[in-house]
């Protein structure tokens, strides 16, 4: 199952942050092992680095992004998906960007712990149970 990863979802296993971090961590390695490697916006990516470098240091931030990129995929996002983006008209323009790169990556799904903010996005929003749920069946 080909699958977008939020950036909360992210942030859970770059901050270890409880009690979440195992699930998400599961999804991003089965994920991963089943041949599908997870998918990633580029914006998630700055925002991830910007966020656990101001909690753990640039050094382990810099680590956490080679790592993510050593397992997963960096979907493209260009200006039509921007302006996808706009015209989703989300609360989020943040959710909207992640919307609309899945859509435009052609993923299954959004891997996030929010799914109330993708409730008109075109591509299902899963949380990380649901997600290991499907993946494992």
């Amino acid at each position: 199952m080909r699958a977008l990863f939020d950036t909360n979802v992210l942030l859970d296993m770059g901050l270890a942050r409880k009690p979440f971090a195992e699930k998400a961590v599961a999804c991003f390695h089965e994920a991963w092992v089943a041949g599908v490697p997870p998918r990633l916006a580029p914006h998630t990516l700055a925002t991830f680095y910007y966020i656990v470098a101001q909690a753990r240091g640039k050094k382990r931030a810099g680590n956490a992004i080679r790592d993510l990129l050593a397992v997963s995929e960096v979907v493209r996002f260009d200006h039509d998906t921007a302006m996808r983006s706009i015209d989703l008209k989300f609360g989020d323009f943040e959710d909207a960007m992640i919307a609309a790169a899945a859509e435009a990556s052609e993923v299954e799904c959004i891997v996030t712990r929010n799914g109330r903010d993708f409730k008109t996005s075109p591509v299902p929003a899963l949380s990380p149970e649901a997600f290991l749920k499907r993946l494992r069946d």
